[in-house]
């Protein structure tokens, strides 16, 4: 998804092409591909007068595809009006809305939308435009994909939602407009992680304390017995720790190996985080 500035060659996007293993030895990159790569919307526009194929393909490269990798928004907005395949995709699985979506090309996705794009097509890493979006903080189009029927808290081949990478991210306008939208922020993945660990591993104050606002467990664990609070400690993020333990969060908690946030602030050199806990847990 790597934005290009300069206009470049056909041997030059054949090259970057073929990179990506796209293109055999000896293949030529059809002019409107390379049109579509550099942006130049006029070329485009010549080209589909002479009866080019708007939805030209070669090796998963569409004139749309490229344009969108390459940001050339205006050359993706032509291609769209002159009937390009809404529902293309990349040869790694993404599809024009999940590159939309990455980006934060709000009127595209909206185009892309509007014509008919799958608003819940996954890569097969599970991956939907509406965690692309969530992952960058691309608040507005996550905002347009919720309200056009995006699944929520659709998972990732780690089993993480949404939410998870929001939280991990601290993106927090997004945590509030999934949540506001209904994401679960209980929900946790293939390790046992929920949002509110993400933050906490993260150390995102904001994005914890919104969670913990909206009703997120603080005694959750992980699979290995991990909870939100022996992360923060470990990690050294004594305002979140005191944040969690304001939230009811037990800093006597002991892991099935004999761990606690105690000792994991200990062993990580945190003495204040530590002397906080011991206050705690006296109290």
């Amino acid at each position: 998804m790597g934005l290009r500035e300069r206009a470049v060659d056909a041997a030059t996007v054949l090259r970057l092409l073929k990179g990506l293993g796209c293109f055999p030895a000896g293949c030529g990159a059809p002019q409107i591909l390379v049109a579509g790569y550099n942006g130049d919307t006029e070329k485009v526009r010549r080209l589909l007068r002479l009866g080019a194929d708007v939805n030209t393909f070669e090796r998963g490269f569409t004139p749309l595809i490229t344009s969108l990798q390459s940001a050339r928004l205006d050359t993706a907005r032509l291609l769209i009006g002159a009937g390009a395949n809404v529902n293309s995709i990349t040869p790694d699985g993404e599809s024009a809305l999940a590159l939309a979506a990455h980006g934060g090309y709000l009127e595209i996705a909206a185009l892309l939308l509007d014509g008919g794009a799958d608003v819940n097509f996954a890569t097969g890493k599970g991956e939907t435009p509406l965690l692309f979006a969530a992952i960058m903080g691309r608040l507005d189009v996550l905002d347009l994909l919720i309200r056009r029927g995006a699944k929520l808290d659709s998972r990732n081949w780690l089993g993480r939602t949404p939410l998870m990478e929001a939280a991990f991210y601290g993106h927090q306008s997004v945590i509030g407009a999934l949540i506001r939208a209904g994401a679960d922020p209980e929900l946790a993945d293939n390790h046992g992680g929920t949002a509110l660990i993400f933050a906490a591993l993260r150390g995102h104050y904001e994005a914890a304390q919104l969670l913990l606002e909206k009703g997120a467990d603080p005694h959750v664990v992980d699979h290995g017995g991990y909870s939100p609070l022996m992360v923060a400690s470990s990690k050294g993020f004594a305002a979140l720790a005191t944040l969690l333990l304001a939230y009811g969060a037990d800093p006597q908690r002991v892991c099935a190996d004999g761990t606690s946030a105690l000792t994991l602030a200990r062993a990580a050199g945190h003495t204040g985080i530590a002397a906080i806990l011991q206050g705690s847990a006296c109290q």
